[in-house]
């Protein structure tokens, strides 16, 4: 193999299939594959916005040990998807970085609380 860098682009507007976990598997099989020169291949996924697979998608990256950088663009003038307004209409723009954003948030006050919390 003599190829050090693969981009896989989707903006999710052309053959919504179910296909699962298998982008995942398929960076994660090319990351494998033997070079000659011996370097791996480095895999990351990088979240621009998102719409209704991208929680899935990052869920089935950090399974398989992939690193997801989620970039913020809220200063951005881009229009929210209608999904994440569904699912993070209350408490924020309705995109993926501030669902997770807030979640990583809420997820660290529980553990400082739980740190701080006497144990009988």
């Amino acid at each position: 193999m003599n190829h050090s860098h693969y981009l896989m682009l989707d903006d999710g507007r052309l053959r919504h299939y179910d296909i699962g976990d298998y982008r995942t598997r398929l960076c994660a099989h090319l990351a494998k594959l033997e070079r000659d020169d011996d370097f791996p291949v480095p895999v990351v996924t990088i979240v621009v916005e998102g719409g209704r697979d991208t929680i899935t998608n990052i869920y089935n990256d950090l399974r398989a040990n992939i690193p997801v950088v989620i970039i913020d663009v809220s200063k951005s003038k881009t229009k929210s998807d209608s999904f994440m307004k569904l699912v993070y209409e209350k408490q924020g723009s309705g995109r993926v970085a501030d669902f997770f954003k807030h979640w990583l948030l809420y997820t660290k006050e529980f553990d400082d609380a739980s740190k701080d919390a006497d144990i009988a």
